[in-house]
């Protein structure tokens, strides 16, 4: 049992099963001793606050509230600190996602603090198993954070030049929609998530038995592995920045629409003939994060799939390991074909390049099945935002999702009409397009704008001058804006 008695002094102290976690004379200064040789460089986990003295004490040493983030090992705990930590500004939690952990790391990381957990030992000893569950949720979300932030480091101008190209697309382009949310009225069916992972050649024939009881979505890099068994995907999701997507294109039927991200790789929508939904135009011309939602496109399917249909997602080729036949992709992937074609010598057979993920200096050995280190935070990640979907085995095993077969859990029944799901960008939005590119270039001309803070992260972290940059982009910004001057003039 958990009380707060008070101490010698007055103070109020924690008693848990008759042992103090705090001192029974004068907690507060207990606090300050603990913490004397605590500096204002890092950012800080705190696992179990103290009844707050703990971040009121940071505080006192010049940590930013927003450096601090508290996660209270007791239901009890959190209910008598979080409103004086409300009230100072920082978050507090009894069990803090991993999603919202990750965030804070990344923004802390930016902002130049390093993470630390902060636990008093008498915490720790008193809540075991919570702070084994804290501690590996803490590495999980730093680890995660770093590899979000070397994507960003390098995709982030990529991601900003997609996202005023992209939305130039909409002003000149016929072929260009957005999704239909006006209802909210979902279809009922089931959609099937196909990825790239190398079991999904395996169940290409299966696929094709059951695919009337199924939407099938695939991810763009898993698209000409499904042709070559015959079946052609209901939708096609593009949220890769990179160029080479534009070799998985090929051969896609033109009635296919596309459901790209405003961040994905322009130069490869601006070249295709099949209809582009843009599914976050709408948030993104509001409000832009000049980011991608998640660090892998079947999780943006997936989520993209909750938003579409009533019915949970079933995900197919989601491996996040490696094949023994196969290596990393599933076949008739593109880069995969190239590789067969040029790299294949005597010495160097198709063969030994599926074996070459073993050279990897990060492989995990994890449930018999091969991995590394960022495909297990996206099994982490995956297991947290799709609990209760479904999967078909292959590949790693998910804990919070089902395993499934492909005739058991689809759904009969005539399927909804993708086309129903999108609709023509109106008027209004295609003539904000130019709004949104003049303010972009004022931001870029600001010193202090949000905008430098996001898209020139390799600069920050380097403490380089971003101006010459942000010049270049600001030409062409311009040059976008007097191109389309008489297209939205017309």
């Amino acid at each position: 049992m958990t009380e707060i008695v008070p101490a010698k002094n007055g103070s109020p102290t924690i008693s848990k099963d008759g042992i103090y976690l705090l001192s029974r004379y004068d907690p507060d200064k207990e606090i300050v001793r603990a913490l004397s040789g605590v500096g204002r460089g890092p950012a800080f986990v705190v696992f179990g606050s103290a009844l707050g003295m703990i971040p009121h004490e940071l505080t006192e040493k010049g940590v930013l509230p927003e450096q601090i983030i508290v996660v209270e090992p007791e239901q009890m705990l959190m209910e008598n600190s979080a409103p004086a930590l409300f009230a100072m500004g920082i978050s507090c939690y009894d069990r803090v996602s991993l999603d919202i952990l990750t965030i804070w790391m990344e923004s802390t990381l930016t902002a130049g603090y390093r993470p630390e957990i902060l636990a008093l030992p008498a915490f720790i000893k008193a809540y075991p198993s919570e702070y084994a569950v804290f501690e590996a949720g803490f590495r999980q979300s730093l680890a995660l954070a770093v590899e979000n932030i070397k994507v960003e480091a390098y995709f982030s101008k990529v991601w900003f030049v997609n996202y005023f190209r992209n939305l130039a697309s909409i002003t000149r382009g016929e072929n260009r929609f957005m999704l239909d949310e006006r209802s909210n009225n979902r279809p009922d069916a089931v959609p099937l998530i196909i990825a790239a992972g190398p079991s999904l050649n395996d169940r290409l024939a299966e696929i094709s038995r059951y695919r009337d009881r199924y939407v099938i979505i695939s991810v763009l890099s898993a698209a000409r592995t499904l042709l070559s068994g015959g079946i052609t995907p209901d939708i096609v999701v593009l949220s890769d920045a990179g160029p080479a997507n534009i070799l998985h294109f090929r051969g896609l039927p033109r009635q296919v629409p596309v459901f790209a991200s405003v961040y994905a790789n322009s130069a490869l929508i601006a070249g295709i003939p099949n209809p582009v939904v843009f599914y976050d135009l709408f948030p993104q011309m509001e409000s832009p994060s000049y980011r991608t939602d998640s660090p892998s496109v079947t999780i943006d399917a997936g989520m993209l799939a909750m938003r579409l249909y009533t019915g949970k997602p079933v995900f197919c080729g989601f491996d996040l390991s490696y094949s023994e036949r196969y290596g990393s992709h599933s076949g008739n992937n593109a880069l995969s074909e190239l590789r067969r074609e040029k790299n294949i010598t005597r010495l160097a057979n198709f063969d030994t390049y599926t074996q070459s993920f073993r050279n990897r200096k990060d492989i995990i050995h994890e449930d018999g099945k091969t991995t590394n280190r960022h495909l297990h935070m996206l099994r982490c990640l995956a297991e947290e935002m799709f609990s209760g979907c479904g999967f078909i085995g292959g590949g790693v095993c998910f804990r919070t999702l089902k395993a499934v077969s492909l005739e058991t859990a689809g759904a009969s029944g005539d399927k909804p009409d993708v086309g129903d799901l999108y609709r023509t960008i109106p008027q209004k939005m295609r003539e904000k397009v130019s709004q949104i590119l003049n303010s972009l270039i004022k931001e870029l001309d600001h010193g202090d704008s949000r905008l430098k803070e996001i898209v020139f992260i390799r600069e920050k972290i380097a403490g380089i001058d971003s101006g010459p940059v942000s010049r270049y982009y600001i030409k062409k910004c311009e040059g976008i804006l007097q191109s389309l001057s008489g297209v939205l003039n017309g």
